[in-house]
């Protein structure tokens, strides 16, 4: 389109006026006090009649002059209707109606004032007024947690708002609606008759159905649209052409906030400050949008492991600093209380043993050469998951130093760290815990076995064979034992205790084999047989 003279000076001229005024160094606080002034004209809307008259700034005092609030109160006259009914606000006449029924002033709620749902605002009103002690909110942990939990909060609130008055609001009532056509009717009506009068063997109906077929979902233009202009304010960036990278970045960020994501808003309008902050920005979007390509899970774990690897870096730090520095009055009786941790360690691997389960890892047993295992130790799941350890924190969890110490050595005390590495279910005995941390340890599905502990599998003695003699054999008064438990329900079995026996002839072994006799000396014969047949019952 040309344009005549008068409409090029008037193009040229506001197109002069828009380079100036974003290359003014005070735009930022220009536009912040444009803002909050158009935030107290709506909010004082809201209030009611004689609105101009209560439009006041940040000291209090009336914003506009009596002949200013006349003139504003004409010209927004119109309009203050809209505004009102934008916001969840009543109309004049429902809320005079409303009063003369119920015989007061109506008072809307604050779900009318809002616009949010009741349930929403009643969420977020038991958040906020959640009273605890001060101790519960001075770790690391409770900061980090409360930090993401305000994130999330603000996730919930902006997807709430763009669901109702934004593009994300279009985007889910276009889901259940059908797609947008990508060749008109019209066109489709055209094209029909064309190929009906070039005379191809192709009916009118066949051609209007497959042009019909032509569709783009919604949500694939309006992905289109952000990405063409994503990419158009990247060249802008890129060949220093500054009024467009700054246009479009507060036209993309306002974009998608009405998507209901502001974090990539906010990433966006880092290209208002210049072109580094444009491409840095740029790249915190890539990282967020392939972020988001993972399962909610690991997601969750990604947040809250991040924080627990700083603090496993500083104290493997802070070790190996100690390994190099500690002295002779602090490095023995250390190297002395990590043997008895060995010790002990030893033990239980040979109960474990015994039953027939596998000893627990060698990193468990931390020395002073290997003093970085002793973090292994301190977050060993058998044990911080236990209800004995549970009991423990709560009983030295009475200060914020405390609280500190204990959340620095990555030991669970918040619910939040708690169920990241143990689970929402409720805590178990340390025997339980061990037992399932050994049979089961890369939390599969769990067994039979890892519900018994270990005072029930104590019991369990593997059955010492007996000892086979050439021309002896055991007296017919001993009885074999038979194995009477099925594997479901496996119990101690008493070893069984060889019988001296007595001497016999060969012809009568013989005969015995022959007439189909008790044959003792079958097991006798085959004692390690024996032995693994009792013992698999229990497993």
């Amino acid at each position: 389109m040309t344009l005549s003279g008068p409409q090029r000076y008037q193009y040229d001229q506001i197109r002069r006026d828009i380079e100036k005024t974003l290359k003014d160094t005070n735009v930022s606080n220009t536009l912040y006090h444009s803002t909050d002034g158009i935030v107290r004209v709506v909010d004082a809307i809201l209030q009611g009649d004689d609105w101009a008259s209560q439009v006041v700034n940040e000291n209090g005092h009336p914003l506009f002059t009596p002949n200013e609030q006349q003139r504003f109160t004409n010209v927004f006259r119109d309009h203050v209707e809209g505004i009102r009914s934008f916001f969840g606000k009543e109309a004049k006449e429902a809320r005079e109606a409303k009063e003369a029924q119920e015989g007061g002033a109506y008072v809307p709620d604050s779900s009318t004032l809002s616009g949010l749902s009741k349930d929403f605002l009643d969420t977020k009103t038991k958040q906020a007024t959640n009273s605890s002690s001060s101790t519960e909110k001075d770790g690391m942990d409770d900061i980090y947690t409360m930090f993401m939990d305000r994130m999330q909060s603000m996730d919930q609130f902006v997807n709430e708002y763009a669901s109702k008055h934004g593009v994300l609001k279009l985007e889910k009532e276009h889901d259940l609606q059908p797609d947008i056509r990508l060749i008109p009717e019209p066109v489709a009506q055209a094209i029909s008759a064309g190929v009906t009068a070039i005379k191809l063997p192709i009916s009118p109906e066949d051609t209007m159905y497959v042009l019909s077929k032509f569709k783009i979902p919604y949500r694939t233009v309006v992905s289109i649209v952000y990405l063409a202009l994503d990419v158009v304010r990247l060249s802008m960036g890129t060949t220093d052409r500054d009024t467009g990278r700054k246009m479009l970045s507060i036209l993309l960020s306002i974009l998608e906030v009405l998507r209901g994501d502001w974090k990539k808003a906010t990433l966006t309008f880092m290209g208002y400050f210049g072109k580094m902050p444009m491409l840095y920005g740029q790249m915190g979007k890539i990282f967020l949008t392939a972020f988001r390509m993972f399962s909610p899970q690991l997601q969750e774990s990604f947040i809250f492991g991040s924080l627990d690897a700083t603090k496993s870096f500083l104290i493997g730090t802070l070790l190996a600093i100690f390994q190099i520095t500690a002295p002779e009055e602090v490095r023995l009786p250390l190297i002395a209380a990590l043997e008895k941790v060995a010790i002990r360690k030893a033990e239980i691997d040979g109960k474990l043993v015994e039953v027939g389960l596998s000893a627990r890892p060698d990193y468990l047993s931390p020395t002073f050469q290997d003093l970085n295992n002793i973090q292994a130790v301190l977050s060993d799941k058998a044990y911080v998951c236990s209800c004995e350890f549970e009991n423990l924190v709560k009983a030295v969890d009475q200060s914020s130093a405390i609280r500190i110490v204990l959340q620095l050595l990555r030991i669970p005390v918040t619910k939040e760290f708690r169920d990241l590495q143990c689970g929402d279910q409720p805590c178990k005995p340390f025997v339980s815990e061990l037992v399932e941390t050994v049979t089961n340890p890369d939390n599969t599905a769990t067994t039979a076995t890892t519900d018994k502990s270990m005072e029930q599998l104590e019991p369990l003695e593997p059955l010492e064979p007996v000892e086979t003699k050439e021309t002896k054999e055991p007296t017919d008064t001993t009885e074999p034992t038979e194995t009477t438990e099925t594997n479901n329900t496996a119990k101690p079995v008493e070893p069984v205790e060889p019988v001296e026996p007595a001497p016999i002839s060969n012809n009568k072994l013989k005969n015995r084999i022959k007439t189909g006799g008790r044959k003792l000396h079958a097991r006798i014969q085959h004692p390690r047989k024996e032995y693994l047949t009792r013992q698999s019952c229990f497993f």
